[in-house]
């Protein structure tokens, strides 16, 4: 609908309204915002999260397209085991061996 009155497209092989109208004004696409990021697909050694919205309104009357509705990036890039700093400290392990602590090179316990 346009300000002037009722909205109609234009007459077929031509750039005229009928008598009476204007033309229809463009309608740009409409998006929600992104939503949160999803959790990382691995907790260390390189994962994907991702993130998506959707469309409330699409676009009409030559108004702009859509943009991108889902997006994913890299995450936990960082190498798996132990840093090296904690490797004396006891706690959870790969579970290769048994014992209090474990090794920087296989996350092995001993």
């Amino acid at each position: 609908q346009s300000d002037k009155g009722v909205c109609y497209g234009f007459y077929k092989g031509t750039t005229q309204c009928p008598a009476g109208t204007s033309a229809c004004k463009p309608n740009n696409c409409q998006v929600t915002t992104w939503t949160a990021w999803s959790a990382c697909s691995a907790k260390c050694g390189g994962g994907v999260r991702s993130r998506s919205r959707k469309v409330t309104k699409f676009p009409n009357n030559g108004g702009a397209s859509c943009p991108e509705l889902y997006s994913e990036e890299s995450c936990n890039t960082h190498k798996c085991g132990v840093p090296k700093k904690e490797a004396g400290k006891c706690g959870s392990c790969g579970g290769k061996t048994a014992g209090p602590c474990r090794h920087v090179k296989d996350n092995s316990c001993f």
